[in-house]
């Protein structure tokens, strides 16, 4: 199983090669640096779930913990 980051990082990897193979290089390389931004967001998002795990274990429901800490008001 992989993570939402993980899976969107091959979705992205498959499309700079399509890129590359329709010579479209500077879109390709474009996508490229993205996917190392992508890669080196991975460690963040592992802190993450450990930090909403630790939160579930304190009798916090998930959804308490996402509005909390993600949830922007509107």
């Amino acid at each position: 199983m992989k993570t939402a980051m993980q899976e969107l990082i091959d979705e992205m990897n498959l499309i700079k090669n399509l890129l590359w193979e329709e010579g479209l290089k500077h879109k390709s390389a474009m996508i490229s640096d993205m996917i190392k931004k992508a890669v080196n967001k991975l460690e963040k998002e592992k802190e993450q779930m450990l930090a909403a795990s630790i939160s579930g274990s304190k009798g916090n429901s998930f959804e308490q913990y996402y509005n909390q800490t993600y949830k922007q008001n509107k």
